[in-house]
């Protein structure tokens, strides 16, 4: 007679915990993988996001690299079946010039870059209010300097290593900043202006697609 698999067996194959699925590997060591680690905890997504620095470097390219190398780290020790489904690159435009070579790396590997033009502080300033104004430099600031010092008219304490102080806020503003990103990035696309732009939102909406 073919005994039936015991309850306890049952019980631990219902809760083992699937390898992760999502892989975000972001530009900076500080705002980006903190946000997007805090993003993760909000949703309850530990099992299926893996957020990492850049392993090469902050260069656009260097980001790409990582993604493909930690890619294949993954299929490397688990084998073939446990590719990532999706691998997120995450970096800023302000002055690097590698980012046509990063596009291209990112498209032939199927991947999805998303991109903050000019840094990524514009994502977080659309969570207060829509703008379309460029970042410029301006007395001895960097463009991405301007951006950030016009955030603080609204999070006046912003530090790049404190993104967990002000979350709640920019989480309870989500939704603003969802609609506020999508309408900036389809004026970009038509104007061909993308100064300031971000697809940060595309993101976003995948992890909420995932709770």
């Amino acid at each position: 007679m073919v005994r039936k698999p015991s309850v306890i067996h049952e019980r631990k194959s219902r809760t083992r915990e699937p390898k992760p699925k999502v892989l975000i590997v972001c530009e900076g060591k500080e705002t980006e993988p903190q946000y997007f680690n805090l993003i993760k905890r909000e949703y309850h997504l530990r099992s299926v996001v893996v957020v990492k620095q850049s392993i090469l470097g902050s260069a656009p390219i260097s980001v790409a690299q990582s993604a493909v190398e930690l890619n294949q780290a993954q299929i490397d020790l688990y084998g073939p079946s446990a590719e990532y489904e999706k691998v997120f690159c995450v970096y800023d435009t302000d002055k690097h010039t590698s980012l046509r070579e990063a596009k291209q790396l990112i498209d032939e590997h199927n991947f999805t870059a998303i991109i903050s033009n000019i840094c990524f502080e514009y994502w977080f300033i659309l969570h207060y209010r829509y703008s379309r104004a460029s970042f410029l430099p301006k007395s001895g600031r960097s463009a991405s300097q301007v951006c950030v010092r016009e955030l603080k008219e609204h999070i006046k304490d912003y530090e790049k290593a404190g993104v967990g102080k002000y979350f709640n806020d920019l989480c309870s503003r989500l939704k603003t900043a969802i609609s506020n990103s999508q309408k900036s990035l389809k004026d970009a696309e038509s104007t061909n202006e993308f100064n300031p732009s971000t697809n940060v939102h595309e993101l976003i909406l995948f992890l909420q697609s995932l709770k």
